[in-house]
């Protein structure tokens, strides 16, 4: 069974199976917060197939990293 994703504050990585740049993270309320790394994968694919993440909007913050937030 897979384990739960490890949470940082209300944000993880996302795998590069989603081609997004590198360091990108995407707030758990999106997906659930005891989702497995797959089940949040497909839950993000699904939704960035269907169109931009209403009401995100992306922080580049001083490491470079991009969070939808």
């Amino acid at each position: 069974m897979a384990e739960s994703l490890r949470e940082s504050g209300r944000f993880f990585a996302i795998p590069d199976v989603l081609k997004v740049p590198a360091g990108v993270s995407v707030d758990m309320e999106l997906v659930g917060w005891g989702a497995t790394e797959e089940e949040a994968c497909e839950t993000l694919r699904d939704k960035l197939r269907s169109g931009p993440l209403e009401g995100c909007e992306i922080l580049v913050e001083e490491n470079l990293s991009y969070k939808f937030a």
